[in-house]
C-alpha cells in the first residue's frame, strides 16, 4: 500500500524523525496525541495509464505539520521541503516522484494553543514488481 511507503519514506529521514520524535500518521492522529507531530496521506489518487497500466497513480500528497509553536513549525516545514521537494526516490516496493510542495498559510488553534500547517505534493507512485 501506498500508505506504507510514505511511512518509511518520512521515518527513515532522521532529520524529520528526531523533529516529531517519530510522531508520524498515516491521515489522523488521536485526540491527546503529543506534539509536534506530522500526518500524511495521498488523496486523489489516479491511474495514470500510459504509464505501467494499472500499477501508476497520480495525485496529492497532503502533509499536515502540528507543533508547539511557529520555530518548531517552520523547522519541520523546511525539512520536509528538503527531503520531498522534487524527489524521485524506490521505497517500500514503490516509485515516487514528487513536484514542489505547495504550503498553506500557518494557522494557530487556539484552544489548544498550537500550530499548523499543511504542505501538499503532487504526487506519481508506481507499484513495483
Amino acid at each position: 500500500m501506498i500508505s506504507q511507503a510514505l511511512y518509511a519514506l518520512l521515518s527513515q529521514d532522521d532529520t524529520i524523525n528526531e523533529l516529531v520524535d517519530g510522531r508520524i500518521y498515516g491521515a489522523s492522529f488521536e485526540q491527546g496525541s503529543a506534539f509536534p507531530a506530522i500526518c500524511y496521506a495521498a488523496s486523489d489518487m489516479r491511474p495514470l495509464p500510459c504509464r505501467r497500466p494499472g500499477k501508476t497513480r497520480t495525485g496529492t500528497l497532503d502533509l499536515d505539520i502540528l507543533a508547539n509553536d511557529l520555530d518548531e513549525l517552520g523547522l519541520i516545514a523546511e525539512a520536509l521541503h528538503e527531503k520531498l521537494d522534487s524527489l524521485d526516490t524506490i521505497v517500500a516496493g514503490y516509485s515516487l516522484r514528487t513536484g514542489e510542495g505547495e504550503d498553506e498559510p500557518d494557522d494557530e488553534d487556539t484552544d489548544l494553543e498550537k500550530y499548523y500547517k499543511r504542505i501538499q505534493f503532487r504526487l506519481t507512485a508506481t507499484k513495483l514488481d
